[in-house]
């Protein structure tokens, strides 16, 4: 067992304490739900961690080339509540003691209303998967890119140092200092986490849901099983921010260029028909 470093641990986002999130049918995290920073935690052997379930929490990507491993106890002081199909077992301390009882430990935790409407709802998902799509209560993922013929222009002041903002549904950009901007793909390949709720690091863009940095350069994160972020040419002109999806910049060869051109809202806006 060796220690818990930067890249392998637990990730909690102490800002968001308490708060009410929208949530797909799935049970993922709405698309346009914002998530603040992280907080991470370095552990060595031996050392216990704990927080208050209602922090929103969850473990770092592994970007180490070591098995991880983990064991996560939850103790409840008062009946549990199972919120948007995510839950666990729970046993009843006193009935587990019971060495009658003990069979029946799990049973109070689900007979929770909230189990049972969670259970019936991830039921309903799997038996009928077209309920489970196009949840509006999900909302749509915020896009401030205006098309042009060229791709997308960005209002400069619209993108603060250090923020990241989506173009459209495909891609996000970052500005990492006052002269310097880059364009990337929108989706996290490892989750599909929105990076246009993420943030800049150095030169890294920092996705939201598992803390997991991507070079803004390169398009590249620590984790090697995953994919690169395309990056397409962008630039600061004036007071916008001009983005041309046509021109990827790190693409291996020209069928990754067609493949992502192929994207949703990738493609520049059409150019006008020539008056007849």
């Amino acid at each position: 067992m060796g220690r818990i470093g930067p890249g392998n641990g637990m990730t909690i986002f102490p800002d968001d304490y308490g708060g009410e999130f929208r949530f797909k049918r799935s049970g993922d995290i709405a698309d346009a739900q914002k998530l603040h920073r992280t907080w991470t935690f370095d552990l060595e052997p031996g050392d216990v961690l704990m927080f208050h379930t209602d922090h929103v929490h969850g473990s770092i990507l592994n970007r180490t080339d070591e098995t991880r491993f983990a064991i996560s106890c939850r103790l409840a002081v008062e009946r549990p509540v199972f919120p948007q199909l995510h839950f666990h077992d729970y046993v009843h301390s006193g009935w587990n003691r019971s060495s009658v009882l003990r069979p029946l430990a799990g049973v109070p935790a689900k007979l929770q209303m909230s189990f049972l409407r969670s259970l019936a709802v991830r039921t309903r998902n799997k038996v009928m998967p077209s309920l489970a799509l196009g949840d509006p209560e999900a909302g749509p993922a915020e896009a401030i890119g205006r098309r042009t013929d060229r791709g997308f222009e960005v209002a400069l002041a619209d993108v603060p140092v250090g923020a990241v903002r989506g173009v459209s549904a495909a891609l996000c950009v970052a500005r990492l200092d006052e002269t310097r901007v880059v364009a990337l793909t929108r989706r996290c390949p490892h989750a599909g986490g929105d990076l246009a709720n993420g943030w800049v690091d150095g030169d890294s863009v920092v996705c939201p849901w598992h803390n997991l940095p991507y070079d803004a350069e390169t398009g590249a994160s620590p984790c090697k099983s995953l994919p690169k972020l395309k990056r397409v040419a962008c630039a600061i002109e004036g007071d916008l921010i001009v983005i041309e999806p046509g021109r990827v910049l790190n693409a291996e060869d020209d069928s990754e260029t067609a493949e992502f051109l192929a994207a949703a809202d990738a493609r520049p806006a059409a150019a006008p028909s020539p008056a007849g």
